[in-house]
């Protein structure tokens, strides 16, 4: 499972806590940044980061496909 954010400024405060992403394009201009789901990330964003917006979901999409974690 991941866990997508679109604000760049908090998925780069993220990854300085340890926290890596992966970045998806949708429709050619707008990007997600997609943490792996945990715990750690969980406590992370309910405690420091609860005013944005996220979006769950079990895949990835890499220049249009579709990559599901297993």
């Amino acid at each position: 499972m991941f866990t997508k954010i679109m604000d760049e400024k908090t998925a780069l405060d993220l990854q300085e806590r340890g926290f890596a992403f992966t970045k998806e394009t949708i429709n050619q201009d707008a990007v997600l940044y997609a943490f792996e789901k945990t715990p750690e990330l969980d406590a992370e964003l309910s405690s420091n980061f609860s005013a944005i917006g996220t979006i769950e979901e079990n895949s990835l999409r890499f220049g249009g496909y579709e990559c599901q974690k297993v």
